[in-house]
C-alpha cells in the first residue's frame, strides 16, 4: 500500500520545499521570485524590497485590504507591485480589479 502526502486543494508543495531563510512562502514559485528579487537587491538594482505590503481598498468599518506578494523600488526610480499567482480565486480576481481601480498609478505585475 502506498501512502501519499496530502496536499491542500490548491496543490501547494510541502513547507520544507517552499521555505527560504526561515520564511515560508505560499508557493515554490513565490519563493523563487523572492530569491531572484533578493539577488537583484544584493547586486544593487533594487533600492527597496517589501514583502507582503498592505493596500487598503475599503476603509473601516468594512475594511478590505489587498496584500500582494512584493513591492519593489528599482534604482532608476521606477516601482512596481508583484503578485505571484498559480490558482485564481474569485476573491483574488476582485481584489486585483479593485486595486487597479483605486491605485491606477501603481504598476502591478502578475507572475504566473
Amino acid at each position: 500500500m502506498v501512502f501519499r502526502r496530502r496536499q491542500n486543494k490548491y496543490g501547494v508543495a510541502p513547507k520544507s520545499s517552499r521555505t527560504m531563510g526561515g520564511r515560508t512562502y505560499a508557493s515554490r514559485r513565490e519563493m523563487e521570485v523572492a530569491s531572484d528579487l533578493l539577488l537583484e537587491k544584493n547586486v544593487g538594482r533594487i533600492k527597496k524590497l517589501v514583502e507582503q505590503p498592505r493596500y487598503e481598498l475599503i476603509p473601516k468599518p468594512n475594511r478590505i485590504s489587498y496584500v500582494p506578494d512584493f513591492y519593489v523600488e528599482y534604482d532608476d526610480g521606477s516601482a512596481e507591485v508583484i503578485e505571484v499567482k498559480g490558482c485564481w480565486t474569485q476573491v483574488a480576481i476582485l481584489k486585483v480589479k479593485m486595486f487597479r481601480h483605486f491605485y491606477p498609478d501603481v504598476m502591478l505585475r502578475i507572475v504566473k
